[in-house]
């Protein structure tokens, strides 16, 4: 994406400055090297006066007057387009008169047109130094520096110029085009906006700032709520609830991440109603990057009410592998007032075009639901990697959000879900969930589950 972005305003910055050159009364535009066409002349002026302003049979090197040969350097290259004979035209009339200003400024701009690019900044230094205030010179020497890539000097420049003139606008254009292309694509975007909000008119600034990426938030605060509809059942597959045999469970949570530079920091406060009592958990997450390739999940939660374990740990592994794949392994601790449980956990992930799959296991030596946890995933992102629909499946209940000392007892679960994410704008993201499950609760003993969850997120 950066190459077309460069492309563009270069594109774009070509456009302004041959449309300046041709409306400029002292002065030639440098364009891109790709429009050169240099046909092979004799130093000997021959064009007809009628069409080219040239008086017809003159040779250039017998000229003395200085301003005849301006003239004639500027009608080679803006009319006949003939630049090479330009060139030779202004570098005889340096002879006649060194210290002609705006010569030895059209000689730097054919330079550079001809992608002389050194020979053009030795030309233009030499104009600027002696008129610093000279904006077309500063200009003409900045051109010639992009289009050589030498960003950070030409930076200099126009940072020297805006401070002499801070209401130059083409300064401030191409001073966020050296920025961006010096990677600092925070400061570039401001430099743009804050051109726009005193030019809103600005096109060429506006195309630039629409094609970058927006810039990244570090925060996130996000709510989630689910409600679960329950009802015991006859059998194991009865997922769906129609009529309701139990008081429904309802879980609200509010969390806030903040991204640093060694990777995300998340803390969560969870809020549940369940069997008619409330529990409140505080939990801390973090996803820290070890080295590329490499990053770890590290958690830890604490809980002074029963519904909740009153502390849950965990630790996980990451590791890229090749062909879009990734695995993990770590585990997760449980400690209740009655009991402790260790679960290992594992996953193996890949990515393939727009979909990511995953399979994840949680194994405990203990007998119950925890024993056995299977979990499968296929996402299928949409548009960005914030816009996506998930489907899931799996058997075994799994040490998440909620899980509950009598959870943890089941002997056996089953469930599957859905999953919708959707990016209202660059900073709002929506998410919409419906579970079903079934839990065998003791033996030939089964609870349907289905749950309903919503969850809004605001980046700033």
């Amino acid at each position: 994406m950066k190459s077309n972005l460069r492309s563009s305003y270069r594109i774009i910055l070509l456009g302004i400055s041959f449309s300046f050159g041709l409306a400029a009364n002292d002065s030639l535009t440098v364009a891109d090297q790709s429009i050169v066409n240099t046909p092979v002349v004799n130093d000997t002026l021959s064009m007809d006066s009628s069409a080219s302003g040239f008086v017809g049979g003159l040779n250039f090197r017998s000229e003395q007057n200085p301003d005849l040969l301006y003239k004639w350097a500027r009608d080679a290259a803006l009319t006949s387009k003939n630049y090479a004979l330009a060139i030779k035209i202004a570098k005889q009339g340096l002879v006649i008169a060194p210290d002609y200003v705006d010569i030895r400024l059209l000689l730097g701009r054919l330079y550079a047109w001809n992608g002389q690019y050194d020979s053009a900044r030795v030309e233009l230094e030499q104009v600027v130094a002696a008129n610093p205030a000279y904006v077309d010179a500063r200009n003409a020497l900045v051109d010639a520096l992009m289009w050589n890539k030498n960003y950070e000097p030409a930076r200099g420049i126009l940072e020297a110029g805006l401070e002499m003139d801070p209401g130059q606008v083409d300064f401030r254009y191409k001073l966020a085009i050296c920025t961006l292309e010096l990677g600092d694509k925070k400061t570039a975007r401001e430099l743009l906006e804050a051109l726009l909000k005193d030019h809103p008119d600005h096109e060429q600034a506006a195309a630039v700032l629409g094609g970058l990426e927006p810039e990244p938030r570090k925060r996130k605060i996000s709510v989630l709520y689910t409600l679960n509809r329950l009802a015991d059942t006859q059998t194991q597959w009865q997922m769906l609830v129609g009529e309701t045999s139990l008081d429904p469970w309802q879980l609200l949570s509010v969390e806030l991440e903040q991204k640093f530079e060694f990777g995300p920091v998340i803390a969560r406060f969870n809020v549940a109603d369940r069997y008619g009592r409330s529990g409140q958990q505080l939990e801390i997450e973090s996803y820290p990057l070890i080295c590329e390739g490499t990053y770890a999940y590290v958690a830890l939660g604490y809980s002074w009410t029963e519904l909740f374990p009153k502390f849950r740990t965990g630790a996980e592994i990451f590791q890229a592998l090749p062909q879009a794949m990734e695995m993990s392994i770590g585990y997760r601790s449980l400690h209740f007032a009655d009991q402790d449980l260790m679960v290992l956990a594992g996953s193996f992930s890949k990515y393939h075009g727009n979909y990511w799959m995953s399979a994840r296991t949680f194994l405990t030596p203990d007998e119950g639901a925890l024993s056995r946890a299977l979990n499968l995933q296929v996402r299928r992102y949409l548009k960005g990697a914030d816009t996506f629909v998930e489907l899931s499946v799996g058997q075994g209940e799994t040490p998440g959000v909620g899980i509950g000392e009598d959870e943890i007892n089941y002997l056996g679960a089953r469930h599957l879900g859905v999953m919708c994410q959707w990016k209202l704008d660059d900073s709002q993201l929506i998410k919409g969930i419906i579970t079903l499950s079934n839990v065998e609760i003791r033996e030939s003993a089964y609870r349907g589950d289905t749950g309903f969850g919503f969850a809004y997120s605001r980046l700033f």
